[in-house]
């Protein structure tokens, strides 16, 4: 499970509760969008457009996190 952030917009995993997401992540401040397919997200790298949800523009992929079955963060990925 994780969650990527896309210019200022942080998508997560449904497993993922908001206040769980990882905090340097909420830092910008943006809309959180619960994601009910993580798999669009799979194999994603650093500034790859992420998928469109609702039809909004896509944006380039600047960081992602992993989180444990406990939905603690483990593995972070930052282009920041």
């Amino acid at each position: 499970i994780g969650s990527w952030k896309c210019g200022t917009t942080v998508y997560y995993c449904q497993e993922v509760a908001s206040q769980g997401i990882c905090a340097q992540q909420l830092q910008a401040g943006g809309d959180m969008v619960p994601v009910a397919d993580c798999s669009k997200f799979d194999g994603l790298v650093l500034g790859d457009n992420c998928p469109s949800q609702n039809g909004e523009q896509e944006r380039g992929l600047s960081n992602f996190v992993w989180y444990n079955s406990e939905g603690i963060p483990v593995n972070k990925v930052d282009g920041d």
